[in-house]
């Protein structure tokens, strides 16, 4: 029971700790000092992905599967952020599919 408690209490340091790294600015290293002022699209990508779907009898029996392709979009992001106490800028990219 205690190992439980003690690493959900760890898990949620952990987070709270990267989370405060993440915003930390590399110029001037204090915490929470980047914040975000623009987001760009930089590229879009046509991609897609097969799906396996579960075929079923009324009584919700699984009695087969089929292959379906979706279609989607994968966009790439520049996120610009500032620093907020020395104005430093800082830029790095993040993608996200969209189905």
């Amino acid at each position: 029971m205690w190992i439980f408690i003690l690493s959900i209490v760890t898990i949620v340091v952990l987070i709270i700790v990267a989370s405060l790294f993440s915003s930390r600015c590399p110029n001037c290293k204090k915490f929470n000092a980047l914040e975000q002022i623009d987001k760009t699209i930089v590229a879009t990508e046509e991609i897609s992905k097969i799906e396996e779907l579960k075929i079923r009898d009324k009584q919700g029996n699984e009695i087969g599967t089929q292959e379906q392709r979706k279609y989607g979009t994968k966009v790439t992001y520049e996120i610009t952020r500032r620093c907020k106490f020395c104005g430093y800028i800082d830029k790095y990219h993040i993608s996200e599919d969209k189905y």
